[in-house]
C-alpha cells in the first residue's frame, strides 16, 4: 500500500502552497507516565539529531491552533 502526504503551508507573506512529502518517518510509540523514562527517551531522540519529541495525553484531543497540554512539542531548546 502506498501513502501520499500533502501539507498546506502558509508563509509570513500570506503566500500559500501545497507541499508533497514522499517520505515521513514515523517514530515508535512509547507510553509512560514516568518522568525519568520521558527524559531518557527525549535524550535518546535528540542524540539522533532530532529536534525533540511530541508528547500527548492518552485521552487528549488535538485542536488545531490551540495551545494546551494535551499535545506538547518538547524541543531541545526547552530543556535545561
Amino acid at each position: 500500500m502506498t501513502y501520499y502526504f500533502f501539507f498546506f503551508l502558509s508563509n509570513q507573506e500570506g503566500q500559500n502552497r501545497i507541499v508533497y512529502m514522499p517520505t515521513i518517518l514515523l517514530s515508535e510509540l512509547k507510553i509512560t507516565n514516568n518522568p525519568k523514562e520521558i527524559e531518557e527517551y527525549f535524550e535518546q531522540q535528540t542524540k539522533k539529531g532530532l529536534e525533540g519529541i511530541m508528547a500527548k495525553k492518552l485521552d487528549g484531543i488535538y485542536r488545531a491552533g490551540a495551545r494546551d497540554f494535551n499535545w506538547i512539542k518538547y524541543k531541545k531548546s526547552y530543556s535545561s
